[in-house]
């Protein structure tokens, strides 16, 4: 769901692919973080 959200970005203009993947990267890495505190 994020990725589509992420291109439908791209394809309005609004952002540019690099800025996508990096986000993309960064909101999974966050992701990761947040479960891991909170599953111990």
């Amino acid at each position: 769901m994020a990725e589509e959200a992420a291109e439908s970005r791209l394809y309005g203009g609004i952002h540019f692919r690099e800025g996508i993947d990096l986000g993309l990267e960064q909101g999974f890495q966050i992701g990761e973080n947040v479960i891991n505190i909170f599953d111990n």
